[in-house]
């Protein structure tokens, strides 16, 4: 499980090996295509306080859905 904070752009390679997120509480936004193309992706724990979630956000995440 990673803590995920957010990571600059150039950190998203490193997003396929994910598995699994938990988004601290104090995160309220998270950028389109924060998760873009994490294809191991089976398992994201979300805020209360996150007010928006973007339609992209979990593009190419095949094992969420």
């Amino acid at each position: 499980m990673l803590l995920l904070s957010i990571f600059p752009n150039h950190h998203k390679v490193l997003f396929v090996k994910l598995t699994s997120v938990t988004i601290s509480d104090a995160i309220d936004t998270l950028p389109a295509g924060t998760f873009k193309n994490c294809v191991n992706l089976k398992e994201i724990t979300l805020p209360e306080t996150l007010e928006e979630i973007s339609e992209s956000l979990f593009i190419g995440c095949l094992h969420l859905f």
